[in-house]
């Protein structure tokens, strides 16, 4: 996962105007929703061990502020979906899905990156306000690029593989997906013996055409005998 990081050199695109995130708008139908139907407590409530990690998880930010960087801000316990604060490791599910090809990590990723569709941060500069769980997410079948990592990172621990979710930043252009700087993949040199060609002309053009058929049939066999006209 990765936010925006001013490139030097470059000149960056408008930003574009977002009047409202629409994570933020599911997020807030879901609250909505789950008033009603009541849905797990784990959505609007902490349990007494998830306060006391909570409370160390809070200390501990206090303490690397004042011991190594004040100016650095840790991504340690976001809101969640019913604006409720959980620790951020918490968030991972470990999910074993009844589908034995989401086993390998190659075939997991590509179900993750070919079904949920990515979504560009909010705010690319600064990390997302709120972090749905991964159930949400696959509902929805959208997210940003913390959310899809959730995702992968809980499907592939589920599977039993080692797997850890890694932020940091990224130039603009690859949090937007802009391949506009990208050097074709297609070689553009034409060869030696195509240089001089004519390009309007067309070799296989013969291929193309109907055959013409003749109007007339020929008889086979058929001649005509030369009559010698009597002198007068």
């Amino acid at each position: 996962m990765s936010y925006l990081k001013k490139e030097p050199g470059l000149e960056e695109p408008e930003p574009t105007v977002i009047e409202e995130s629409t994570k933020v708008g599911r997020c807030e139908q879901f609250a909505w929703e789950n008033m009603k139907l009541k849905k797990p407590r784990c959505y609007f409530e902490n349990n007494s061990k998830e306060e006391l990690v909570l409370e160390h998880v809070m200390e501990y930010e206090r303490q690397f502020k004042v011991i190594y960087d004040p100016l650095r801000v840790l991504f340690l316990a976001p809101l969640n979906e019913r604006n409720l604060r959980k620790f951020i490791c918490t968030t991972i599910r470990p999910t074993k899905l009844p589908f034995t090809e989401l086993y390998e990590w190659e075939k997991c990723s590509k179900f993750v990156s070919e079904y949920l569709e990515y979504e560009e941060l909010f705010e690319p500069d600064r990390f997302p306000e709120i972090i749905p769980s991964p159930t949400n997410v696959l509902e929805w079948q959208k997210g940003d690029c913390f959310d899809l990592s959730i995702v992968l990172c809980s499907l592939l621990v589920g599977a039993g593989y080692d797997a850890y979710c890694v932020y940091g930043t990224a130039p603009r252009r690859i949090t937007i997906k802009d391949e506009s700087l990208m050097d074709c993949p297609f070689s553009l040199e034409l060869p030696v013996d195509e240089e001089d060609a004519d390009p309007e002309f067309d070799e296989d053009a013969h291929l193309m055409e109907k055959e013409k058929k003749d109007a007339v049939k020929k008889i086979d066999d058929f001649s005509v005998d030369q009559i010698k006209l009597p002198d007068s």
